[in-house]
């Protein structure tokens, strides 16, 4: 990855949010659809700047949110804005450290697609051990499309947001999310069969 990416990266994580996913607020409120009304208790993995977790206390103003993150300077910045300031914020990698205690509720977006694939099993076996009964995670991620005539309609149709909307195409072939793999979107719902 490119410098230009990562100079100040945590002060530009929240408007490069919006560049890298067309359709960003369908993405983010899809996933806040699916959490149950009232009082939760929420675990959110690689929360970043809060971005996830604003929108979530602005719809669910009653639930109770445990943020994890390993980067120091996004927590910073999540701590820093008024809505959050409630929410319990953890400053650690979730491959080596996990809250000890159990949650309704384990949210995670474009996080756990980037994890090794040796992983992945661990992280979804503290998941399930995490949970109360009837718990449920939520994840929202990306994922490379299964066939080339797939994947060529969503970079079209990314290109031609991101440029419609925020970026330059100088900007764009510079910018490190111009292909990470697919922008396709996918929320995956998984309920784990406890209760």
């Amino acid at each position: 990855m490119t410098r230009y990416v990562f100079d100040n990266l945590p002060q530009r994580y929240d408007l490069l949010q919006k560049q890298a996913l067309p359709n960003w607020e369908v993405f983010f409120s899809t996933v806040i659809e699916y959490i149950p009304e009232g009082k939760q208790e929420i675990l959110e993995l690689g929360s970043g700047t809060g971005f996830l977790t604003s929108m979530i206390r602005k719809a669910r103003p009653e639930v109770s949110i445990t943020c994890i993150d390993k980067d120091p300077d996004m927590l910073a910045i999540a701590k820093e804005k008024p809505e959050l300031k409630d929410i319990t914020f953890v400053e650690g990698d979730i491959l080596k450290m996990w809250p000890e205690t159990s949650f309704d509720l384990v949210i995670s977006t474009q996080c756990l697609f980037a994890l090794p694939v040796d992983e992945k099993a661990r992280i979804f076996k503290q998941i399930h051990d995490c949970l109360r009964p009837g718990g449920m995670l939520l994840e929202g991620d990306i994922f490379r499309p299964e066939s080339k005539w797939e994947e060529m309609i969503y970079r079209s149709q990314w290109k031609s947001i991101c440029w419609n909307r925020v970026c330059r195409l100088k900007r764009l072939k510079r910018c490190c999310f111009l292909w990470i793999g697919s922008m396709k979107r996918s929320i995956h719902l998984r309920n784990f069969g406890k209760g």
